[in-house]
């Protein structure tokens, strides 16, 4: 019953990120401030620990990435990323879609 209730609260907090995730890249595109996006991938950036029993690293990634993100905007967070940080950005946030779901 137990491994049971657990599979069921993975499954819950895979969709929730991966549900996060897609609507970051979303956001993203549309220009969003990246004080907004930095709030996100904090937020990501903890549920992936609670997903990632191995260990496996995603979680300190999505926080490299957001204190990279941070250091370069920290005097002007309601900034918009350029095209060409955000589509790389948008990149990164596709491959940890595809790295959680060996997670799950």
């Amino acid at each position: 019953m137990i491994h049971l209730f657990k599979q069921k609260q993975f499954g819950k907090l895979f969709k929730e990120i991966r549900g996060q995730l897609l609507d970051l890249i979303e956001l993203v595109s549309i220009k969003i401030d990246v004080s907004y996006i930095l709030e996100e991938l904090e937020e990501i950036e903890y549920k992936i620990k609670k997903l990632d029993i191995n260990n496996t690293g995603l979680a300190d990634e999505v926080k490299r990435v957001r204190i990279k993100l941070y250091n370069k905007y920290k005097n002007d967070l309601a900034t918009y990323l350029p095209d060409k940080k955000a589509q790389s950005l948008i990149k990164t946030i596709e491959s940890w879609i595809k790295q959680i779901i060996n997670l799950y």
